[in-house]
């Protein structure tokens, strides 16, 4: 009895090994830019009778985005093709002509690389979206922004530095996009890593971007906010290396969203969303247009609402995984990527009209009266914001770097006016100067009016009569011999 039970262990045993190693793991390192990402992709040959679509043969996405399966030989050399579920989606040559079947011979070792060219019903063609040119143009639209920045005086290195780290990221993001959809599943599976890595860096970078208008400097505990995109990193890693330990993360809650994916995506919802409720309670929302700061809290704000419906549509397209409904506006993130994109858009038209936002002020009770009154006259010269209709006198003292009441004073002193006669008078000099212009020969009075910050017609002819005793028909007729219809 204990004879037949040592025969029948050993038999077991050395079929256990004549198992193990007739084995053999197949790897696709490519697959065809074309290739569609929901398709899947299996192996078929002489031993399993050329079945091209039987669910045992179904290659499986690795960790690090290639596709792999593991099958018994019994057999010493064998042949077999790659298909994407039927005959008429096998595997072509560089071509798309016929390629003669692949031949494993023993000689090809436990492990084979593969690459695959093409496919026969797609013939290397790609359907092109056109979302992409977008993309294209937003990033280069964001490098337009480093030039305007160079350009601004006596930088302020937080805000500055905030708004190039923001600014350099979106673009990264931008491209990153353009070179997914021109790229095929493997190396989307590297891009989707790294865009993780950029999800977990989403709440710290714009908390950190609200805190460097606010004024308050970071420490060094910076580093910690950054702790979860550090393990995000090191397990990318891990996941590139084909780490074992690791390869329950593939496994697929539905065709469309793996349990890694699904384990990574809710963390970084639970993290940005705590970060936008710190920045939510870092933003004053009960400052006036007239009061100081209004325009960088109104900035603040602006990147805020932004980032906020940025999430909101994250969240949405999160759901639309789980529940397996495949939307490709949705599921492939891009009304997220769409959406925060547009930060670049009012980042150049804030920095573009309020440079003064990125500018360090200084102390501005260091300068005197005389050094104010030349300054303001220079800025008043040079950059016109008289022709802001809106324009108040918070909003110029933050623009040349003064306290709305010491502005007030200097221009009381020095001219004997108040704010808004002051504004009025360089609106009627624009005036006089632009209507014996030929550019503007064709303008009418309220046009020119408007074009140089009036927003009534009535308002124009007060401050005009005001200044200049004549209307102003009377006054082109008498000083510059012009006629004009009003």
């Amino acid at each position: 009895m204990y004879s037949k039970l040592f025969i029948a262990f050993v038999l077991v045993f050395f079929l256990s090994q004549y198992s193990a190693k007739g084995q053999i793991t197949f790897i696709i390192e490519s697959v065809p830019n074309s290739t569609p990402e929901d398709d899947s992709i299996f192996i078929c040959g002489t031993f399993n009778n050329w079945e091209v679509n039987n669910s045992n043969y179904w290659l499986h996405k690795q960790l690090n985005g290639k596709y792999a399966i593991t099958i018994p030989i019994f057999q010493k050399q064998f042949e077999y093709k790659f298909t994407r579920g039927s005959w008429m989606k096998v595997e072509t040559n560089k071509k798309n002509e016929y390629l003669p079947n692949r031949i494993y011979s023993p000689e090809d070792g436990p492990q084979v690389e593969i690459r695959i060219s093409n496919w026969q019903d797609l013939g290397g063609a790609k359907n092109f979206k056109y979302i992409v040119l977008y993309f294209f143009a937003l990033a280069f639209y964001g490098l337009a922004l480093f030039l305007v920045l160079v350009r601004i005086e006596k930088k302020d290195p937080i805000r500055m530095g905030a708004v190039i780290l923001i600014n350099s990221l979106l673009i990264i993001m931008l491209l990153g996009c353009v070179v997914y959809y021109q790229s095929n599943l493997i190396w989307q599976s590297y891009l989707g890593m790294s865009s993780q890595l950029l999800l977990f860096m989403w709440g710290p970078l714009f908390w950190f971007f609200t805190k460097s208008f606010k004024k308050k400097e970071p420490r060094f505990i910076w580093v910690i906010h950054f702790f979860p995109a550090i393990i995000i990193f090191l397990v990318t890693i891990f996941k590139l290396s084909n780490a074992s330990a690791f390869m329950f993360l593939i496994r697929d809650l539905n065709p469309y969203i793996s349990v890694g994916d699904a384990i990574t995506y809710g963390l970084a919802i639970i993290l940005i969303l705590i970060y936008h409720i710190a920045i939510f309670s870092l933003l004053d929302f009960q400052l006036k247009r007239e009061e100081k700061g209004f325009i960088e809290q109104q900035f603040m704000h602006t990147v805020f609402i932004i980032s906020s419906i940025a999430f909101l549509a994250f969240i949405l397209n999160f759901i639309n995984l789980l529940i397996d409904n495949k939307v490709w506006m949705i599921s492939n993130f891009n009304v997220v990527y769409l959406v925060i994109s547009t930060i670049i858009y009012f980042e150049f038209y804030y920095v573009w009209k309020y440079p003064e936002l990125l500018r360090d002020k200084g102390n501005p009770s260091s300068l005197t009266d005389l050094e104010l009154h030349h300054q303001l006259i220079e800025f008043m010269i040079t950059r016109k914001p008289f022709k802001e209709p809106e324009l108040n006198i918070t909003e110029l003292s933050e623009m040349i770097g003064t306290k709305p009441h010491i502005l007030s004073k200097v221009i009381n002193e020095a001219y004997q006016k108040n704010f808004r006669d002051f504004i009025n008078e360089y609106r009627v000099k624009e005036f006089i100067v632009l209507v014996a212009t030929d550019e503007y020969k064709n303008y009418t009075f309220l046009a020119l009016a408007h074009e140089v910050g009036f927003n009534s017609k009535s308002t124009f002819n007060l401050a005009f009569k005001k200044m200049t005793s004549y209307s102003p028909s009377d006054y082109l007729r008498k000083y510059l011999h012009i006629e004009k219809e009003s």
